[in-house]
């Protein structure tokens, strides 16, 4: 009797221990934008209105870090690879740290040691019949979805006039760390960098503003050509396909 005893106080505990570990689940994974939604209508066949005069604007803004900002290193073994046990690096806050701009992707010992080309956030708006939509280019390996929303949300409030704004990242392996992939390695004193994703937020956000304030009438050209492939795109398996066309609009 005893033992049936234990066994059901501990399924018990057991119960609620589990359903304790699923609730801190549900909590902790949701996010901080927990209320967010967005509102997409579309119209009804047939009433989409009339097209109006297409207008088109862009905004550009520098999202290169600073590099003044962050400690420098020499390459002592010359791998590319930053290693604390071989190579030297000047502490320019004198704060004990390796603050360096941790590179995004091939690995996770890239630290960069200058600037080779800058990096870009580039926004173009249209706008037609009331609606104006915006579209994001970032030079990063990818941003994280709470991240956008940031963006978004400040719009709201401080833009909103701008019906849709839609991100899109590059992808390039060579600028820092906007994820925390390659850089949340505390323990060999690594840091993710907040103030360069916050850095990287307001240009962002400066940019989408200065390509609606740039809006003006445009006539749009679409045009087709098919190219080679160039090398670029491959296809190993058969069948080959390969989509040959570049599309351009203008």
């Amino acid at each position: 009797m005893k033992f049936l005893l234990h066994l059901k106080r501990g399924s018990i505990l057991l119960a609620v221990l589990v359903l304790f570990l699923l609730l801190a689940l549900f909590v902790t994974t949701r996010g901080p934008h927990r209320g967010t939604s967005i509102d997409i209508t579309f119209p009804e066949p047939g009433k989409w209105g009339q097209v109006n005069q297409l207008e088109v604007g862009v905004g550009v803004r520098d999202i290169t870090p600073q590099i003044e900002l962050y400690d420098s290193w020499v390459d002592e073994d010359g791998d590319g690879a930053f290693d604390p046990d071989i190579d030297q690096y000047q502490d320019k806050n004198g704060n004990g740290t390796f603050d360096l701009i941790w590179l995004a992707g091939f690995g996770n010992k890239r630290a960069a040691q200058g600037i080779h080309d800058p990096l870009w956030a580039r926004a173009i708006a249209f706008k037609n019949n009331g609606a104006i939509i915006v579209l994001v280019s970032i030079d990063s390996i990818g941003i994280t979805h709470d991240r956008y929303l940031d963006i978004r949300e400040r719009l709201v409030e401080e833009a909103p006039h701008i019906t849709h704004v839609s991100f899109a990242a590059t992808h390039t392996h060579n600028a820092p760390d906007t994820i925390g992939l390659w850089s949340y390695k505390e323990f060999i004193g690594r840091k993710f960098d907040d103030g360069y994703i916050a850095y990287l937020q307001d240009q962002v956000f400066e940019s989408i503003l200065e390509s609606v304030s740039q809006l003006v009438p445009a006539k749009t050209v679409l045009a087709e050509a098919e190219v080679p492939m160039e090398n670029f795109t491959h296809d190993s398996r058969p069948p080959v396909v390969v989509d040959k066309k570049l599309p351009v609009a203008l």
